[in-house]
């Protein structure tokens, strides 16, 4: 692979060429308590599900009480950063990884609009290097590393394949030196692959026991979700449905202790907290 930027350029180029590439809109969302602007995406498997759905006023209240105004908040799958806008509103800074060169471009304007988004095109990983990823139409909406699933490509649809860039969360933050200050959360959506990020975060998580909202995949069997639970579990997290709270703390329900908590295949957010 020639550099990220390079890549991109290229990828770019053909998804234009073959009429796979859409712009972005830039809109204005107006709440009682929040006024910022966001640039969406016009592909239309993307919908406008966050305009509608995730910038909402008790969505954006609930995160006000999750993130800490000094502190940094990881976004591992950002897509194209809707929730790192979201979380832009609250923290000092948000630093968003997306392997996808088509969603990357419009994380990038939104970092542009939103400017303590600090946007990445990688895709963070236990593999370093080129990977191959599989996504759900030619113009790249949503995938990830199928492979890495029990179920293999074609899972959820992904079959459409794309070259990406793995990196070691850890290792990266040192070799540029990107200072984390007080991490207070760590978000990934990874299509599965999100017990293999959390095991590379491990010193990360250790050091600063920050929230985290992960995946449970709706393509995964049931041993591949009890065992992103047992990683958590490892890490001394308790586990919550984010979905029944929708990040509310006051509302967390019952304690998800294995797959036998939750309807298998049906996808979840989970919302986990440090057991001190």
């Amino acid at each position: 692979m020639n550099s990220i930027e390079d890549y991109r350029t290229q990828v770019l180029y053909v998804l234009k060429a073959t009429n796979n590439y859409y712009d972005t809109e830039e809109v204005s969302i107006g709440l009682p308590s929040w006024n910022f602007k966001y640039a969406r995406w016009l592909h239309p498997y993307q919908g406008d599900w966050e305009v509608r759905s995730l910038f909402t006023e008790e969505i954006l209240r609930n995160l006000s009480k999750l993130i800490n105004p000094d502190s940094t908040v990881l976004d591992i799958g950002a897509q194209t950063g809707n929730m790192a806008v979201a979380y832009s509103l609250f923290a000092d800074k948000v630093l968003a990884f997306e392997p996808n060169p088509a969603a990357y471009e419009v994380l990038y304007k939104n970092s542009k609009i939103n400017d303590n988004i600090i946007p990445f095109n990688y895709a963070i990983s236990d593999e370093e290097g080129p990977l191959l990823f599989h996504y759900s139409d030619n113009g790249f909406c949503n995938g990830g590393f199928a492979t890495r699933t029990k179920a293999g490509i074609g899972v959820t649809g992904h079959r459409v394949p794309i070259e990406v860039w793995g990196i070691n969360l850890e290792k990266f933050l040192e070799q540029e030196e990107i200072k984390i200050k007080n991490l207070s959360l760590i978000k990934i959506d990874a299509e599965g692959h999100d017990r293999f990020i959390l095991r590379t975060l491990k010193n990360i998580i250790q050091k600063y026991k920050p929230v985290i909202i992960t995946e449970i995949y709706n393509g995964l069997y049931v041993d591949e979700i009890d065992d992103l639970i047992n990683v958590l579990h490892s890490f001394n997290y308790k586990v919550y449905d984010e979905e029944h709270s929708k990040g509310n703390i006051n509302n967390l329900g019952t304690e998800i202790k294995s797959s036998s908590d939750i309807n298998p295949h049906s996808g979840h957010n989970l919302i986990c907290f440090y057991d001190s």
